[in-house]
């Protein structure tokens, strides 16, 4: 575990950074100096691998890219020096840091990187295709954070506008998302004025064209038709428009309106697939869906500490967190008793650094902590009230009773459930079949079809209403910890103003 600072490899690290363990910037900088880096000087640049969201990579697909990826030789000084695994899993895929000296470090090994991560992607095997997304070097923890989000949303945003492309930087992505929020606005206004002057075949081949980089012979080729005929197509769309693909400003003008015709079909399909969907009751988890658990625990964390004399109470927190994990996820397996979970966890984290404590009397502090705790995720209330009157609302939980009931009512959200189920009461716990037949059965006319869960956890949330046919929403605050096999959910969403799309 963490309790030497020489037990921490390079992907441990990075992850748990990623995944905000580490808030203490004292360690986070003596842990990276141990790894051979000054976080505060040194420049980060994340990177992803990703399978297509629609094509869920399953735990053995991840493992097998993970072992192809991680002896990279296409790497910084810094790397090379760590030599460990250096790849961790993430939504879907998986992902790594490179590090250097200087921006200009990263820059010059960076084409060499895109070009061994393209040829070992080609001898990986399988029929999914891996996109690598590549954030902006960046410098310090914030940096680190925000170079992997970069390095998401690169990726995320080519299966919409580059399906061809195996490498996306960010920089270029992010313009392609600028262009998506400009189609969304005016894009049916201005694709209708020159689609409506042309046939589907002209259209076709100018999709084609533009996919091609405007290689007449390759368009050709992919069409299988003869390049006069391609020729003869273009030179329709100059008849019928005005536009003329060899003049420049021409050029863009219709390589733009493929784009948004592009985004307009697919938002069509997403649409369609609404309008099918007609939800009548919503399903919230409480905790990191509602309420901000991951802020309420480290605070009581600290403050139980700091009551026995601990010094540097942050420095326990990571192991806290795996050993508390593991405990919910053998409760939620059926493997232990809640009893075991919450009198345990504490012994058992201590236990770690060879100090014997008392772990249900540190529970009983811990958990007069957190029942003040009612520090909420960023929307929740404005998510809350926007839901309110158009759907019927309920809590489902695997907390204590008497703690969710309490933060509940004291961050002021109780208003807006009907009722809540926690697990505790149920006699049973998500993800099992009976904690949702007892949610069915205590909820007048209630019809699964259309219903709707929210939550962030899959082995709970997710993984438990989909068992029980029900529709989920995957809330993924940041980095996914688990690696279920089949990770499959309805929607997925980042923030919560996100569901307002799906259900608007």
């Amino acid at each position: 575990m963490y309790s030497s600072m020489e037990t921490i490899g390079f992907s441990t690290y990075f992850n748990d950074v990623v995944n905000y363990f580490y808030e203490d910037e004292r360690l986070v900088v003596q842990f990276g100096q141990k790894l051979g880096f000054d976080v505060r000087q040194d420049m980060f640049l994340g990177v992803v691998f990703l399978y297509p969201s629609t094509e869920q990579g399953t735990f053995e697909e991840k493992e097998r890219l993970k072992k192809q990826l991680e002896q990279m030789c296409a790497l910084p000084s810094i790397n090379k020096k760590v030599g460990s695994n250096q790849m961790f899993y993430v939504d879907n895929g998986v992902a790594t840091f490179l590090v250097g000296h200087t921006k200009d470090e990263l820059t010059e090994i960076l084409p060499e990187f895109k070009k061994e991560a393209v040829e070992r992607l080609e001898t990986l095997g399988g029929n999914k295709k891996v996109r690598v997304g590549i954030g902006l070097p960046e410098k310090g923890i914030a940096g680190i954070k925000r170079t992997y989000t970069y390095a998401m949303k690169a990726a995320k945003a080519g299966e919409i506008f580059k399906k061809e492309r195996v490498i996306l930087d960010y920089m270029g992505m992010e313009i392609y998302s600028s262009i998506n929020a400009m189609v969304t606005n005016y894009g049916k206004q201005i694709t209708d004025i020159v689609f409506s002057q042309l046939g589907k075949m002209e259209i076709d081949v100018l999709a084609k064209y533009y996919k091609c980089k405007e290689d007449i012979d390759m368009t050709a080729k992919v069409l299988d038709i003869p390049s006069d005929l391609v020729r003869e197509y273009l030179a329709n769309v100059k008849k019928s428009t005005g536009l003329d693909v060899h003049d420049t400003e021409d050029s863009f003008k219709l390589h733009l309106l493929m784009i948004a015709k592009k985004v307009l079909d697919t938002n069509k399909k997403i649409d369609k697939m609404k309008a099918i969907k007609q939800y009548e009751y919503i399903l919230l988890d409480i905790d990191d869906t509602l309420l901000d658990f991951q802020a309420n625990e480290k605070e009581s964390f600290v403050r139980v500490l700091n009551e026995y004399g601990y010094k540097n109470p942050l420095s326990y927190l990571p192991v806290y967190k795996k050993v508390n994990d593991k405990l919910w996820k053998d409760y939620e397996q059926g493997k232990i008793e809640k009893t075991e979970v919450l009198n345990t966890r504490f012994s058992k984290t201590m236990r770690e650094f060879g100090i014997e404590i008392d772990g249900s009397e540190w529970e009983v502090k811990y958990r007069s902590c957190l029942n003040e705790g009612a520090q909420m995720i960023e929307d929740a209330e404005e998510v809350c009230q926007w839901l309110k009157g158009k759907y019927r609302l309920f809590i489902i939980s695997n907390g204590v009773v008497a703690t969710q009931k309490r933060r509940l009512k004291a961050s002021g959200l109780e208003k807006y459930f009907e009722e809540v189920f926690i697990s505790e009461e149920a006699g049973a716990q998500k993800p099992s079949e009976e904690f949702f037949s007892y949610v069915e059965k205590h909820i007048p006319g209630f019809d699964k079809r259309k219903a709707l869960i929210v939550g962030d956890s899959y082995s709970s949330d997710i993984k438990g209403g989909l068992r029980y046919g029900i529709d989920t929403c995957w809330f993924i605050r940041g980095d996914v910890k688990e690696q279920e096999q089949q990770e499959k959910s309805t929607y997925r969403i980042s923030r919560l103003k996100q569901l307002k799309d799906i259900l608007d």
